[in-house]
């Protein structure tokens, strides 16, 4: 599961993005999650970093996946309406832009992309739902774990563990408590997020015990982790693949 880092967001992007009101809703959320009480309530617009934390953080796969079905439904559609409608033949050239194939246009009907449509709008928010109580169990999974590898996290450290951050707020904090960051261009999956969250729980632990903060004493009880972490791989992406088939399997029938 590898994800390419996005930097920058086109019109394209914005244009798919904003049309669909399902994802443009929950990115909205999201980032009056993570502003400042003071900017809560107020009428708000996405920004690129909110974007940037999207497709670029803890559940970059859902919302790529997502957005690019979105997409693939449009874009059938559009180019559909271009085809079978004279009045849009001068447009001929942005037909052959949306690279939709004959074969997909003609097994698309408008009734069945339009059903298409109302399912994706249904999954979107049972998926994200998904991905939330995946982060919440992988967190108790490691909480668990920490306690069983002797790091006595208290629960004001267990609230700072379970505190979603900003993939950028996260980097910030790695930097200020000088441990190493990830990469400006990584693109985080649940398990290297929990992982550098857990790096920070461990130093929070030593700091709270006055131990000596050392990199190999900390490198030691990651050791440890290890299987926690596969773990968490691996259900991360028996997720992705488990959504990933709903979508492709949406409306295959024709709607009576």
């Amino acid at each position: 599961m590898s994800f390419a880092y996005v930097s920058d967001f086109t019109t394209y992007h914005h244009f798919f993005i904003r049309r669909w009101g399902g994802m443009y809703d929950l990115l909205l959320r999201e980032q009056m999650a993570s502003n400042s009480d003071a900017s809560k309530g107020k009428p708000q617009i996405l920004n690129d970093s909110t974007l940037k934390n999207a497709f670029n953080g803890i559940f970059s796969g859902f919302f790529r996946m997502h957005l690019q079905k979105y997409t693939d439904i449009t874009k059938t559609r559009f180019a559909g309406h271009i085809k079978n409608d004279e009045g849009l033949k001068p447009i001929d050239e942005l037909y052959k832009q949306l690279n939709v194939s004959e074969d997909s246009i003609e097994s698309n009907s408008e009734a069945k992309l339009s059903k298409q449509q109302r399912e994706l709008n249904a999954l979107i928010k049972e998926h994200h739902e998904e991905w939330v109580a995946f982060l919440k169990t992988a967190q108790d999974f490691l909480i668990t774990t920490l306690r069983a590898n002797n790091i006595t996290v208290v629960e004001s450290e267990i609230a700072e563990f379970k505190l979603v951050e900003t993939r950028q707020a996260l980097r910030d904090r790695l930097t200020e408590l000088k441990l190493d960051p990830f990469s400006e261009t990584a693109v985080l999956t649940v398990r290297d997020y929990l992982y550098h969250k857990t790096i920070v729980s461990i130093r929070n632990t030593f700091y709270r015990q006055q131990q000596p903060e050392e990199i190999s004493q900390m490198k030691k009880h990651l050791k440890n982790l290890k299987s926690t972490f596969s773990q968490i791989i691996t259900d991360e992406e028996a997720l992705l693949t488990a959504q990933r088939t709903a979508m492709a399997t949406l409306s295959l029938k024709e709607t009576a």
